[in-house]
């Protein structure tokens, strides 16, 4: 038998093998070059923001300027690449761009975002309150070329692309794809990965070859995107019409499109980061949750993985935040949720994560029911009203059931991922064909600028609090588009169109009358609007603004660092009085200072004669009870009047202990703290520090970040006993005042035998290791004390660390201890302890430092 092979054949088939492997290499390096991109544009960001901290601090106008440096250039690169359009050939594209690529690395071969070179020489840190001007000139001398360059790829090589001859060249929007792949992976990365392994100095290192590596694919790009361009349409005719230009109303469709998930995604992090549970890191959800819809919508991926990913993403995030994986299968509070809210019962019920399952997760199993993307398409729009309402009604739901901060979070998640899902799906199944496709994601580029400006500049400045975030997702309903029933599902119709955004509207005003409006006109409109006899099937309005009024607000405020509120309470209190032999009933008032739902001081404001008496973390009975009584003894040996420094005045309670001739230096980064606490001219909020002054201690605050501040102190003004550092909260953690360099500055500024204290509570990161680290570097003491706490009589627990450079400089205090006793109930006593290290967390430097590594993951 003979195998006759045709001569004429193996041409053919030589083309086809010599074509596969062109596309493939198109695919291949087109798709790794925007995937290198997108991750050197995100690692650069936190990189130049450590770099940065310890020349200007972490005051939130240096990290506003920052972020807006960063949108405005990623905005004129997407400008830069629309423009692009105009160069006549891809070759002389191509020569411009490589041009640019090697004069960027100009920059970054002379500095590697090295910011000592010029602030040594041309440009040295500014000493004025306006540190902005200083900061764009850094910022555009280190960073600013070579950030613009990479920013310009995402757009510009999907147009190269789509002038090719594969066969996806007609719809390359697939690559934004590979684009927000690289930015989820280095957002995951980063803090987990990069950070803990490397130092500042190896980043920039990294970033410097990423981006030679990054130049070398973009040429590999235009050489194979020019050898091979797409092969003309022999079906089309020389008469056919020109494509139409786009309308305003489209671009600005686009821009609303990008802009609402864009501001959506801050306000959520926002919320949760201040309202909810300020944890460390947790922004990174939010933003990963935003990219990843930008993969599912733009992405050529088969269909069953996009429905698991459907289906798993927010399981994922429930079991994630779940806890211990025994409690996620029990139901204790789902059975309970209708007879809670009907009786309004006073006895909370628990509320596990498999109740968030049953009431979220369920409805995303129709997702197995819809095979096509128009129909998973059409399950986000239905699904995003359903979330909003019960994010909208939590805090009335919270009124019967307990649910944990795990669980609220995942609903704001869940309300994200929709919201993000239906306006990026909407962008997606509107792009446009490619020759418009530089003004599709300059469209898209101006909507997320727009958001993050809303968000971060523009809020605070006209809202008291976080309204933005209820507000765009009100927003995002109304804004609900229809669908095509033939081509979905036939069970849908225009009634469900028409009731969502209703319910968008209605939820939209709900939230403007209760979060626009103060808290306490909220009570008195709502009173009068809606009374509960005439309108009781709207009661339940009332009880979510009482949910706000369990203590009066005296007083709220919002700027660029966040929410703030002093809260009054009144409590009854009983007391034995042993002189009359009777027991003396009064009424007590209490002032409670809150950055989001961070306490960070209080006081027994009336009767006035309890106004001394500290509370909180600071009460007598604890670990800075027992400081001060060193420090007396101390004052006592020495024979002088003692300086203390104070990092965070927050109420000013220190200064409760403060004795005659005592000078007080207190460093404060927000000037709303110190108006409530020492400038109010009627001493309406708190006291602490006008009392002191009237015992005859002296009170200096001064305004800026604690560090700086305390580099700058001038020498001939006396160097300090003590230094108290106060100014941790648990979502913003200041890591540039644990380092070395940061400890070194601040024992310059102390006696001999001066003390630094810590408070080191929080509730998600464990610092012992890193100060105990610091200390056996440096040769010094460290003593820590973990506190009671009794919470009934406002007496709270905490960590207090005190570092010197000897043990003998604390005086008495490793020998004091302190023990409290209730009526029936145990003595609670602690005494100081040497601090624990962790030799695999390393000392943290300016250069160097580890968050995750410090981070309660059993908690």
């Amino acid at each position: 038998m003979h195998v006759l092979i045709r001569i004429d054949c193996v041409p053919t088939f030589l083309s086809f093998l010599d074509e596969c492997c062109v596309h493939l290499a198109l695919l291949v390096s087109f798709s790794a070059t925007i995937f290198v991109s997108a991750m050197l544009l995100f690692m650069v960001q936190p990189l130049v923001g450590k770099i940065l901290l310890p020349y200007l601090g972490g005051t939130p106008a240096v990290w506003n300027t920052c972020m807006v440096f960063f949108q405005a250039l990623l905005l004129g690169g997407y400008y830069y690449a629309h423009r692009m359009k105009r160069v006549p050939s891809l070759r002389a594209q191509l020569i411009v761009q490589g041009s640019l690529l090697a004069v960027a690395l100009i920059p970054l071969i002379a500095f590697k975002f090295r910011v000592d070179f010029l602030a040594q020489t041309i440009l040295p840190t500014p000493t004025s309150a306006n540190p902005i001007p200083w900061l764009l000139t850094v910022l555009l001398i280190t960073t600013g070329l070579p950030f613009f360059v990479v920013s310009t790829t995402a757009p510009l090589l999907q147009r190269w692309f789509a002038g090719t001859s594969h066969p996806a060249a007609r719809d390359p929007y697939f690559l934004y794809a590979a684009s927000n792949l690289g930015s989820m992976l280095t957002l995951v990365g980063y803090p987990f990965f990069i950070e803990p392994s490397l130092t500042i100095g190896q980043q920039a290192y990294v970033w410097l070859t990423g981006f030679i590596v990054y130049g070398c694919l973009v040429a590999l790009c235009g050489s194979l995107a020019a050898r091979n361009p797409a092969i003309p349409d022999s079906t089309s005719t020389d008469g056919s019409q020109p494509e139409k230009p786009l309308g305003w109303t489209t671009m600005l469709g686009w821009i609303a499109l990008a802009f609402i998930p864009s501001s959506l995604m801050i306000g959520c992090t926002t919320h949760l980061t201040t309202d909810i549970a300020p944890i460390p890191l947790l922004w990174i959800l939010p933003l990963a949750l935003y990219l990843l819809s930008f993969i599912l919508v733009f992405s050529k991926i088969p269909g069953w993985i996009y429905q698991a990913v459907f289906l798993l993403a927010p399981l994922a995030i429930l079991l994630g935040q779940s806890g211990a994986v025994g409690d996620f299968f029990r139901i204790e509070g789902l059975s309970d949720l209708g007879g809670a809210l009907v009786r309004g019962s006073e006895r909370p019920v628990t509320m596990k994560s498999l109740d968030i399952v049953l009431l979220l997760g369920v409805p995303l199993l129709a997702v197995f029911l819809a095979r096509t993307s128009n129909r998973q398409h059409i399950l986000w729009i239905i699904l995003l009203p359903l979330l909003l309402i019960l994010v909208a009604t939590l805090p009335v739901i919270k009124r019967s059931i307990e649910i944990p901060e795990q669980q609220a979070i995942t609903w704001h998640l869940a309300l994200l991922l929709a919201a993000s899902m239906v306006c990026h799906g909407e962008l997606a199944r509107d792009r446009p064909t490619p020759s418009h496709l530089t003004s599709f994601y300059l469209a898209m580029s101006v909507g997320g600028v727009l958001g993050g400006i809303f968000n971060t500049m523009v809020a605070p400045l006209i809202f008291n609090r976080v309204v933005e975030y209820p507000l765009v997702a009100a927003l995002a309903c109304l804004m609900l588009p229809g669908f095509d029933v033939s081509n979905g599902m036939k069970w849908a119709r225009v009634l469900t169109q028409t009731s969502v955004a209703s319910v968008g509207m209605a939820v939209g005003l709900l939230l403007l009358a209760v979060g626009f409006v103060a808290v306490d006109d909220a009570r008195q409109w709502a009173t009068h609007w809606l009374p509960r006899d005439r309108y009781p099937g709207l009661s339940w309005v009332q009880t979510l603004i009482d949910n706000n009024l369990q203590d009066r607000h005296l007083l709220e405020k919002r700027n660029f660092y966040g929410t703030f509120t002093i809260q009054e309470s009144n409590h009854p209190i009983a007391f034995w009085f042993p002189l009359a032999e009777t027991e003396v009933h009064e009424t007590w008032t209490y002032h409670k200072m809150l950055h989001g739902t961070t306490n960070h001081g209080m006081q027994i404001y009336s009767p006035a004669y309890m106004r001394g008496e500290t509370v909180t973390y600071f009460h007598r009975t604890g670990a800075i009870g027992q400081l001060f009584e060193s420090i007396d003894e101390r004052q006592r040996l020495a024979g002088r009047a003692q300086r203390i420094a104070v990092l965070g005045v927050g109420t000013g309670t220190l200064a409760a202990y403060a004795r005659k001739d005592w000078t007080l230096t207190l460093f404060e980064i927000d000037p709303e703290v110190v108006t409530t606490s020492y400038l109010d001219p009627n001493n309406r909020f708190f006291t602490f520090l006008r009392d002191a002054e009237e015992r005859g201690a002296k009170v200096n605050i001064k305004l800026g970040d604690g560090r700086k501040l305390i580099e700058r102190h001038d020498a001939g003004e006396g160097k300090f006993d003590v230094l108290f550092m106060d100014a941790f909260a648990s979502d913003s953690v200041p890591v540039h005042l644990l380092t070395r360099e940061a400890f070194e500055s601040y024992f310059d500024k102390l006696e001999d035998d001066g003390m630094v204290v810590v408070n080191i509570a929080n509730r998600y990161l464990n610092f012992e290791p890193v100060l105990a680290n610091l200390a056996e570097t440096m040769g010094w003491s460290m003593q820590i004390q973990g506190g009671f706490g009794i919470d009934r009589i406002d007496k709270y627990g905490t960590n207090w660390v005190v570092i010197s450079r000897k043990r003998e400089h604390t005086g008495i205090l490793p020998e004091l201890g302190r023990g409290f006793r209730l009526e029936g109930e145990d003595t609670w006593t602690e005494s100081w302890r040497a601090g624990e290290g962790n030799p695999d967390l390393g000392v943290w430097t300016d250069d160097y430092s580890n968050i995750v590594g410090i981070f309660k993951w059993a908690r």
